[in-house]
């Protein structure tokens, strides 16, 4: 019987995200001879709960069988600890998954250097565009893009790579088939059909609370390092930061504005030792001596323009995402009716399709709090601007 089977079972006994798997590799010759030795030697283990050995000697063969049946009727693939293609790096962390599930075809991971791009799912329009040039520019190197597939951030660094026409991997906190963030379906699939989309999770499962953290570790876990684009003072993404400490990753972060409440989380990283960066020259410059497969290209300019400007084509049987430059005008921002206030269109000016802290127009219209306050709400009425988290504006 093929190993696949005792991993799947080993797997939904002792949960996601344990380090027991690292026990029994220790002390067993192979997964199967862990399975046949049975409870009494399972107890001796040292490292089980009463609920974990319940659930081995509950859980069948036939269950785990019903995974295998399930992934071949989705087209999904399945890889295991013991596998030549499982990644190395994964590997190597204190609670490497037991089993990954895998739609699309999971680029060599051994070989080339992936590096993550997290942040905000609340990001600004700077840090969309950074993003996207970041998972752009890494792709065009011949860097594997890695991501969580969140709004924001995440999704930007996908879209990048996929332009770019490069390789990048969605990991998921839910079971690949288990649509989670429906609006995210599309790219979902883009992502498979130009890398591969993986969990540790079953196909069906779905998104629990503690979900992310177990998602988080293998985000970072498959990766030399994690770049950090924009993060809250306490964004879920400093929790992935401080996986990749522990798995002894390399940290990267972007400065941002002073005054952004999404700068807080990346700005502090760079005070607590994390490596700043503009550029990817930033971060392939720790690399180039060990992956000689890293191309930069010169030529390869690419002027990041606002996320919302791409759309995703068919060209000549290959889907990228294009820019129509035609089509969309930057900050382009509406007639103002007649009877708008004059303090409303000298603020409605300052404004831009990226949100700006209400201290920065105050200071910008060197004008009270209070005609601020009344001049946004008076665009507000009028259905010209956009409110975002942390008193931020922006034009629609």
């Amino acid at each position: 019987m093929d190993n696949k089977i005792y991993w799947i079972w080993l797997q939904q006994c002792i949960g996601y995200g344990s380090k027991k798997i690292k026990k029994v590799i220790s002390l067993y010759s192979s997964i199967k001879d862990f399975y046949d030795s049975g409870l009494n030697s399972w107890k001796l283990c040292g490292c089980f709960t009463n609920k974990d050995l319940n659930l081995m000697s509950s859980y069948s063969l036939e269950d785990a069988n019903k995974i295998i049946l399930r992934c071949k009727e989705l087209g999904q693939s399945i890889i295991t600890y013991e596998d030549d293609c499982y990644p190395k790096l994964l590997r190597q962390i204190s609670d490497p998954p037991c089993v990954l599930y895998i739609k699309g075809e999971l680029p060599e991971l051994n070989d080339r250097l992936c590096i993550a791009i997290i942040g905000t799912r609340s990001a600004t329009d700077s840090g969309l565009k950074t993003s996207f040039k970041f998972g752009f520019d890494l792709a065009k190197a011949n860097v594997v893009v890695v991501s969580g597939g969140a709004l924001g951030i995440d999704s930007s660094a996908h879209k990048g790579a996929i332009s770019a026409e490069g390789k990048t991997v969605c990991v998921l906190s839910s079971g690949i088939n288990y649509n989670y963030l429906a609006s995210n379906a599309s790219l979902r699939k883009m992502i498979s059909e130009n890398g591969a989309i993986i969990s540790e999770y079953a196909p069906d499962t779905p998104v629990r609370k503690w979900s992310f953290h177990c998602r988080n570790r293998i985000v970072s876990g498959l990766c030399r390092g994690v770049v950090v684009i924009e993060a809250g003072e306490r964004s879920g993404s400093l929790i992935t930061v401080n996986l990749a400490l522990e798995q002894n990753r390399d940290v990267f972060s972007t400065p941002g504005d002073l005054r952004s409440t999404v700068s807080i989380g990346t700005n502090n990283l760079i005070k607590m030792g994390a490596k700043p960066v503009t550029c990817i020259e930033d971060i392939l410059e720790d690399y180039m001596h060990e992956f000689s497969n890293i191309s930069i290209n010169a030529d390869n300019n690419y002027s990041a323009k606002n996320i919302n400007d791409y759309s995703y084509e068919t060209n000549n049987n290959k889907k990228i995402y294009t820019y129509n430059e035609n089509k969309f005008t930057e900050d382009k921002k509406k007639e103002l009716p007649t009877h708008i206030s004059e303090n409303a269109r000298k603020l409605y000016n300052l404004l831009t399709k990226e949100p700006t802290h209400i201290d920065v127009l105050s200071e910008k219209m060197n004008a009270h709090m209070s005609v601020i306050l009344q001049s946004i709400t008076e665009l507000e009425i009028n259905d010209l601007i956009l409110s975002h988290s942390g008193k931020r504006y922006s034009v629609k």
